[in-house]
């Protein structure tokens, strides 16, 4: 009787166990980043940015704190200073509740083509993406071009049953600005001075 009872609690301990390892697969889902840029982005020469001020739906504005917190440290470490007295940049964000298709770009990866300028080929290849629910749009705007200089995004860090976890906020943020590694000004002549 005790050598069954102890097969069945071992068959149980098991099912549980395979149980949660497939809901922790599923809570650590992979998600889609990428991003565009314009090649009249003066990005050698952006220093300051500050937060658009707009209109946020229940899910953004729900999320903003966190958002803007982790935007201004990310920023902070590529040298950038906050600043709200006529910014270089201007960063708006939103998250996207719905799955849609997104029109991006075919572009040099940006460290490389600031690093060369290449003016002989300075085409727009359009791509369309399909992107799944809870996407993340971060787009920083020049504001004295009035244009979006560039726009990152990560895609499916929300499924249509759960909230958005702080995990993940943090991490698809972590994960767009990894894809923007320009460094303000001063921290590229600094870093040049370092080295």
């Amino acid at each position: 009787m005790v050598k069954q009872n102890t097969q069945i609690m071992t068959k149980h301990s098991l099912i549980i166990a395979l149980v949660l390892l497939l809901t922790a697969c599923a809570a650590n889902r992979d998600y889609v980043v990428g991003y565009d840029y314009s090649y009249q982005g003066n990005f050698k020469k952006y220093k300051t940015y500050a937060f658009m001020k707009h209109a946020a739906d229940p899910l953004t504005a729900q999320n903003a704190p966190k958002i803007e917190e982790e935007i201004k440290f990310r920023m902070k470490l590529l040298g950038y200073e906050y600043s709200d007295n006529k910014p270089d940049l201007f960063i708006i964000f939103k998250i996207f509740e719905d799955n849609f298709k997104f029109k991006g770009y075919s572009q040099p990866e940006l460290k490389n083509w600031i690093a060369t300028e290449d003016t002989t080929s300075l085409n727009y290849s359009p791509v369309r993406y399909e992107l799944n629910n809870g996407t993340l749009l971060i787009l920083m705007n020049d504001r004295k071009r009035r244009t979006t200089a560039w726009q990152g995004y990560a895609s499916g860090i929300r499924s249509e049953t759960q909230a958005i976890s702080q995990r993940v906020l943090k991490s698809s943020i972590i994960s767009i600005f990894d894809q923007y590694e320009i460094f303000a000004n001063s921290a590229i002549q600094k870093k040049e001075v370092d080295d």
